[in-house]
């Protein structure tokens, strides 16, 4: 072989390596964006999935619960809050399902987590201060009647609750007062006339 092919054989040779190493690098790079395009789908059709298994349990407890089958409204709450530990909306659900069933501590718990994530969330805080107040732990059930009512100074039910515990603990003075703002904001809350009434009459 003369010294002319052998330098035509290693041009060729190099050309041959470059040519098949681009080929490579693009069937490999199109490999790549394949297998992204497949994980994304993946990943869209498993969330899609965890949003309507979400959502189903959310009627699923709702269902039980108008049926007044706290348990089974519970098992479904219990699941949903493990595919969204942070939605308000299940969180909220089962802490007042738990309230309703007397079980405090957990209920306390589930409020808690609420107003973890939303800390104006009146309701959060005056089921809280009802579950409290259950438990006994009066001035921090106060606390959060309080803060439920500076979040929202329109809620009758919040003023008449918080005035159920002022009537409890004693401070007649103080409950008259809520009931009354109470009736002012829905003069047709007839438990909130009924207490007002008692009070009056004691004085």
């Amino acid at each position: 072989m003369s010294i002319f092919q052998l330098i035509l054989l290693v041009v060729s040779l190099i050309f041959a390596y470059k040519f098949f190493g681009q080929v490579l690098n693009v069937s490999q790079k199109a490999a790549e964006e394949s297998d992204d395009e497949i994980m994304k789908r993946q990943q869209n059709s498993h969330l899609q999935m965890l949003k309507n298994r979400f959502n189903d349990l959310l009627q699923r407890a709702d269902d039980a619960a108008d049926g007044k089958d706290f348990e089974n409204a519970k098992k479904a709450l219990f699941e949903a809050v493990k595919i969204r530990p942070k939605n308000v909306e299940a969180l909220m659900r089962l802490a007042s399902i738990l309230l309703i069933t007397r079980e405090y501590d957990e209920a306390k718990q589930y409020f808690e987590k609420v107003i973890n994530v939303d800390s104006h969330n009146s309701s959060a805080h005056s089921g809280l201060a009802s579950t409290l107040a259950h438990l006994e732990q009066y001035e921090d059930s106060i606390e959060h009647y309080k803060k439920a009512l500076t979040i929202d100074s329109n809620n009758e039910i919040t003023y008449y609750n918080y005035a159920n515990l002022l009537q409890k603990i004693e401070k007649f003075k103080e409950a008259k007062h809520h009931y009354s703002i109470a009736l002012n904001i829905n003069p047709n809350f007839n438990e909130a006339k009924i207490e007002y009434e008692k009070l009056e009459s004691k004085d």
